[in-house]
């Protein structure tokens, strides 16, 4: 059974050493929805490209290193984040890229290779609806799908 709240990583399941880039934990997050959840894909992840780990054991691993940060429908990396070193569950070794001053907002659900030049979802129903979107996701298309009585512009 997968529980989303653990944070009590299991030892026995562990391999090391790994390193991971925030490009890394976002691809990883990418998978922490009930979507993927339901289907398996999220361990299927980490059984193709961090072979050994278990699924609660990497987030609780995440979690315990504080890089995670919430936004909206989940969490995301720390934008300062420059690499995390994992080699035993005592040695979690985080280290912070100091040129980084500025949260870019982003969450790089595709890894390094995430392309923010491709429309959102929202953005191509919008389109389909003729409705104004300016990506925001406070007045985005799917909210005004989702609201009784809203009409396209």
């Amino acid at each position: 059974m997968i529980e989303m709240g653990d944070t009590e990583p299991d030892r026995s399941s562990q391999p090391g050493p790994l390193v991971l880039t925030r490009f890394d934990i976002d691809r990883i997050l990418h998978f922490f929805h009930p979507i993927p959840l339901k289907h398996g894909w999220h361990q299927r992840h980490l059984d193709d490209h961090y072979p050994g780990w278990e699924w609660n054991a990497m987030i609780a691993m995440l979690r315990n290193a504080e890089v995670l940060i919430a936004r909206t429908g989940g969490s995301r990396c720390h934008w300062k984040l420059k690499h995390l070193t994992y080699t035993s569950p005592t040695d979690v070794q985080v280290d912070w890229d100091p040129d980084v001053t500025a949260d870019d907002g982003r969450f790089y659900s595709q890894g390094e290779h995430t392309d923010f030049s491709s429309p959102s979802l929202s953005s191509i129903v919008a389109q389909a609806l003729g409705i104004d979107d300016d990506g925001a996701a406070a007045d985005s298309a799917l909210v005004h799908i989702d609201r009784p009585g809203a009409e396209a512009s």
